[in-house]
């Protein structure tokens, strides 16, 4: 009964827009940031009209007021994020199923084979909490569609070279992981709209992301190792509008 009240109140939602975030803020998990909302919508393409990123931060921030104003989002510990009640959150995530099929996510915790069959799937994430787990070689060749790609704490040394397979990937995020040097591969992931190493051991960033000039949002945060930003890079990334670089030794 819950769920059917829930989805007859997403029925009374006006506008595709509202009807997307709710359903992609569902798929994030609980109390995830604004921000991290702003950067999927970004990089799926759900604001329409909106290429620019202040004015995607703006209207996101608008739509998450209004989901509040109806109830489906709550205050959190943080001005930053917003939760949703477990009920809620069950009826959103069975909603997404059916009315965004384009966007299905994949969410792997601990395990996986190489090479998995998932040529429909945009958003895959996988939050590790083994130490010891390894990301197959050949893990993302069956991913032609992929838009949004997450992965936290995990050893990427060396990073997968099918990595290079993901040719419509707007979104990439390798947040605390173990990269090594060899990431000649992120340069041919021309279609990146949103790139963050957040927390990621790197004591240099690779020449080759100087051809990611679509990249609109770049998160180098929390760079304990980082010795040195190329020049040449940053001066390529013709399309970038938010640099983020706190918390770096440099």
């Amino acid at each position: 009964m819950p769920e059917f009240s829930a989805k007859l109140s997403y029925n009374l939602l006006k506008s595709e827009e509202i009807q997307h975030t709710f359903l992609i803020y569902a798929c994030m998990g609980q109390d995830a940031l604004i921000s991290d909302l702003v950067r999927y919508c970004i990089s799926l393409g759900l604001l329409q009209g909106i290429d620019v990123v202040r004015e995607a931060i703006d209207k996101v921030h608008k739509l998450v007021a209004r989901l509040k104003e109806l109830s489906f989002l709550f205050e959190s510990f943080s001005s930053r994020c917003f939760t949703m009640q477990s009920l809620i959150r069950d009826a959103a995530l069975l909603i997404a199923s059916q009315k965004m099929p384009h966007c299905d996510v994949t969410d792997i915790i601990n395990e996986f084979h190489e090479g998995i069959d998932s040529f429909t799937v945009r958003i895959f994430h996988l939050d590790n909490k083994d130490p010891h787990l390894r990301i197959p070689e050949g893990i993302f060749t069956g991913m032609k569609e992929l838009r949004v790609l997450t992965l936290t704490d995990i050893h990427l040394s060396p990073l997968p070279s099918s990595i290079k397979c993901l040719t419509k990937l707007k979104m990439l995020c390798l947040e605390r992981c173990t990269l090594g040097k060899k990431l000649s591969y992120l340069g041919e992931l021309k279609e990146l709209r949103v790139f963050s190493l957040s927390g990621s051991n790197i004591e240099r960033l690779p020449n080759q992301l100087s051809q990611l000039a679509k990249l609109q949002i770049f998160d180098i945060t929390n760079f304990f190792e980082l010795k040195e930003i190329p020049l040449d890079v940053l001066s390529s990334l013709t399309s970038l509008e938010g640099l983020y670089v706190g918390n770096n030794p440099i």
